[in-house]
Order: C-alpha cells, then structure tokens, then sequence
C-alpha cells in the first residue's frame, strides 16, 4: 500500500462510499421535508385544536369548584350555627358528610403535551478527500 496515492480501488471505495452517503442524505432530506410539511399542515392544527379543548374542561372544572366551594362554605356555616346536639344526631352527622364530600376538589385534566416539533433536515458537509498529498 503506497502511503503517497490513494490506488485505484482506494479512489473507487471512496467515491462508491461518498456517492451513497450523498444519495442518502437526499432521500433523508426529502422525507424530513415531507414530515415537516405534514406536521406543519395537519397535525400542528390538531394539536392546537386538542389544547384548547383541554383549556375548556380545565376552565370548566374550574368554574365547577369555584361553584362547589362556595356551597360547601355555605353549608359549612349554616352547619355551625346548628346546635351541639343536632350535630350530633344522625341527621347532622349525615350532613357533614355530605359537607365533607362536597369539600373534595374535581381534578382537572393535564394539558401539557408536547407540540409536535419539525425535525431538522440532515445536511452534511462532505469531506474533500484529494488522491493523494498536495505537493510542496
């Protein structure tokens, strides 16, 4: 093996090689173009569609305790005014119950998803690789 010249099947290997790699980055880029414009175009509309809906259950729910809290408040002073021994009758235990219940919060949905991101496209920088060492 000459350490001064690529040979002949040196050459061939490398451009062989070379050309495959430039052949598929292309057909990488092309796919990756096709993918962004799909995302871009479908599923980007979607998704944003989705997490505004996911917006209107959490506002919802939120509205629905704000709405539950007060009554349960309400309740829970119109509990207290009641005597010591209405209370402790089955009647009043059975409405602090009910209070107590009413005091649990409705959980609302996570709506953090990930958006739906382009993917770069491969761009590669081949190397220029001469036949041999450059003469001084």
């Amino acid at each position: 093996m000459s350490v001064h010249r690529l040979t002949k099947d040196q050459r061939a290997t490398r451009d062989r090689l070379l050309t495959t790699v430039e052949k598929a980055t292309e057909t990488a880029q092309v796919a990756v173009e096709a993918y962004n414009h799909l995302l871009l175009d479908s599923l980007l509309p979607l998704f944003v569609r989705a997490t505004d809906r996911l917006e209107e259950v959490n506002e919802a729910v939120e509205e629905f305790n704000a709405w539950r809290e007060d009554l349960a408040e309400d309740l829970r002073a119109n509990f207290d005014e009641r005597s010591d021994a209405w209370r402790e009758r089955e009647r009043g235990a059975a409405v602090e119950d009910w209070i107590d219940i009413l005091d649990e919060t409705l959980e609302g949905i996570d709506t953090y998803v990930n958006e739906p991101e382009e993917i770069e496209e491969p761009y590669l920088d081949l190397p220029y690789l001469p036949d041999a060492p450059e003469s001084t």
